[in-house]
């Protein structure tokens, strides 16, 4: 088996911030008049190239953050030993289905990582004698297995999860091992968020809402164009100088059409997916939000989290996706972060 600083591999210097591929250039004696973020990573690349082995061990010192990027789903493990998991992958075949191969595997204080390698893309390139030469493009997924919580943590994109995943239920023979995914959210999603962030005291920035349907009537033509007559009798009214657009009109003479439904609600069913955000404050405590939360769904939503790190209280941005019902973490997310989500979230899920 492996290090833990085997695992990386060039995608994951691509990862970090500019400010510690900055860092990084300076261990590894390279010239200090590179700049921007591609310079760095096409340099310390070519340091990689040439000598991994010192990369690595420069990297090693980054490992609480350069394996925290990108979408996490977890998935619990039931009536198998995942510690006889480590045993199983030292005979593994090196080439699984799907076109997916066992990289590195290297244990960690709380279990053991598993990086895989898999065919991500096709690049198609001419040759000379007017053929086609077809280069494919080789994309890492890293895999925690922690056995004390029965729990598989898997940190890839989220089209190869599945695959990766059934990979894993290939290498135990056990009948009886049942292996299931994590709801993070179940039905109310705006619950499970309002809790997690009253719990870390953070804040919801972002949300992607939809409207929920009520099983009220199909939105008609007619409707979104009473709709939009209340919205322009309004507009007239706050911009126009001789006050001849009548809102209590309007909104009386067009009301009966609404079918009981609420002018919010319809509003909302008409426009379809909305986005909100604030930066300042917590999106909940805005009135916009107040006002037409009763009438949405949440789809995605990013919170603002802190953590202490060495002693220093830091922000960081996470993105909560309820159709994968999956985490993304940020480039500036480390595994103080991940903790926090898995204890909070994952493992009272």
């Amino acid at each position: 088996m492996s290090e833990i600083s085997d695992l990386i591999v060039f995608e994951d210097i691509q990862k970090l911030l500019v400010n510690d591929l900055r860092d990084v250039a300076l261990k590894l004696d390279i010239p200090d008049n590179l700049k921007n973020q591609a310079e760095l990573v096409t340099a310390i690349g070519n340091k990689f190239n040439d000598d991994s082995k010192t990369v690595k061990e420069v990297l090693d010192s980054y490992r609480n953050k350069i394996f925290v990027n990108g979408s996490f789903t977890w998935y619990k493990v039931h009536s198998y030993d995942l510690n006889k998991l480590y045993d199983v992958l030292k005979n593994a075949p090196k080439d699984e289905t799907n076109n997916i191969k066992i990289y590195k595997v290297a244990r960690h204080e709380d279990g053991f990582y598993i990086r895989y390698t898999y065919k991500s893309s096709n690049t198609v390139i001419p040759t000379e004698d007017g053929k086609y030469k077809v280069y494919s493009k080789n994309s890492f997924a890293l895999i925690n297995v922690l056995p004390t919580n029965n729990l598989i943590e898997i940190r890839a994109s989220k089209q190869i999860v599945e695959k990766l995943i059934s990979t894993i239920a290939n290498l135990i023979e056990d009948n009886n091992v049942r292996i299931e995914k994590v709801e993070l959210f179940g039905l109310d999603m705006d619950k499970k968020v309002d809790t997690f962030v009253k719990k870390v005291g953070g804040k919801i920035i972002k949300s992607a809402d939809t409207p929920i349907d009520a099983g009220e009537d199909e939105i008609t033509n007619e409707m979104l164009e009473k709709i939009s007559e209340i919205l322009r009798t309004i507009d007239d009214r706050i911009y126009s100088d001789d006050g001849e657009a009548d809102v209590n009109y309007t909104i009386d003479k067009l009301k009966h059409s609404f079918n009981g439904n609420m002018f919010s609600y319809l509003l909302l069913r008409g426009l379809g997916t909305l986005e909100l955000k604030s930066v300042i404050k917590d999106l909940r405590d805005t009135p916009l939000y107040e006002w037409i939360r009763p009438h949405l769904s949440t789809k995605i939503s990013s919170v603002e989290v802190p953590v202490i790190n060495d002693k220093l209280k830091e922000k960081y941005i996470i993105r909560f996706e309820k159709q994968t019902d999956s985490v993304s973490f940020t480039k500036k997310c480390n595994e103080n972060v991940v903790e926090k989500v898995r204890e909070l979230l994952v493992l009272n899920s």
